[in-house]
Formats: C-alpha cells, structure tokens, sequence
C-alpha cells in the first residue's frame, strides 16, 4: 500500500486528501521563516507528526517521487533493449 490518496478523496466523511494536502503544507513550513508562515498562515509540523506520517508512507515532494518512478522505468526499459530511443 501507499499514503498517497487523492486530493479528493474522503474516508468515513472525512476530508482525507485535503487534509494530507494541508500536511504537505505544514511540512514545507518547517523550512520557512517565521514571516513566510504567517503569510501563508502555516504551522511547521512537529518532529513527532512527521514522524508518525513517515510510519504509514507518507511522500512529502509527489512530483519528485513520481519523476524518481518514471526515471527507474526508463532505466529498466534500456537496460533490457540497449537504448532509449523512446
């Protein structure tokens, strides 16, 4: 399994997608200035959050991770046909 949902997606009635969204937020926050986060009214996520997000399989940067995907495919793809002429 993956801690990767939806943004829209809910569980129970609950917003789950956006909440992780707002997550991501606050994990980013933590490398922001003080007046950054007031700005975009965040608070950094707790060494303990991150943590407990980390255990179920949380992915902080998707796009990153997607790329770093994507890249191993098309390492895949020449080491089994000797190219990437794709």
């Amino acid at each position: 399994g993956h801690a990767n949902v939806p943004a829209r997606y809910e569980e129970d009635g609950e917003k789950v997608g956006s909440w992780l969204r707002r997550q991501r937020a606050c994990y980013a926050a933590r490398d922001m200035s003080e007046a950054e986060r007031r700005r975009k009214k965040l608070s950094p996520l707790s060494d303990e959050d991150v943590r407990r997000l980390e255990e179920v399989g949380i992915v902080w940067d998707v796009a990153a991770a997607q790329w770093e995907r994507k890249f191993e495919s098309l390492r895949a793809f020449v080491t089994r046909e000797g190219h990437a002429k794709v």
